[in-house]
């Protein structure tokens, strides 16, 4: 990857993780028996700062992108839980600064899988267009 995608990559997990962290900080101060699934949320979003730095590739790596999938179904799945307890429950929508996060998440999200795709800048043997040899010469590539 290139640097500007590295740095990309980096500055949005690290600003996702800075806010997971305040959002659980912030749930566990209003209730102390909340869960930690916040800050393990946080942990994934660390891990996807350090490791375009600590081992750094030339193409897209399948584990970001994995990991950035399950992200996306993630934040889809919060989102979807609002529509689907408004409209089922009558339960009014949280504040507009919780549906703006939510959104940005999404976006953030959706941004880091469309950098994350591995696709035709992949330099395999499988990408690689095949040449067909035939018998009377010359060369079709498919």
């Amino acid at each position: 990857m290139s640097l500007a995608v590295t740095l990309v990559f980096v500055f949005v997990g690290i600003t996702e993780t800075f806010c997971w962290i305040a959002h659980g900080s912030f749930s566990l101060y209003k209730d102390p028996q909340n869960d930690i699934l916040l800050f393990l949320i946080a942990l994934v979003w660390l891990y996807t700062v350090i490791r375009p730095i600590a081992r750094p590739t030339a193409t897209p790596t399948y584990d970001l992108f994995t990991i950035y999938l399950l992200l996306f179904g993630s934040s889809i799945l919060q989102i979807g839980s609002l529509l689907y307890d408004h409209t089922v429950f009558s339960i009014p929508y949280p504040p507009p600064l919780t549906i703006f996060a939510l959104s940005s998440n999404l976006v953030a999200v959706i941004g880091m899988l469309c950098l994350a795709i591995p696709g035709n800048h992949v330099r395999s043997p499988i990408c690689q267009p095949r040449r067909l040899h035939f018998p009377l010469g010359g060369y079709y590539a498919e």
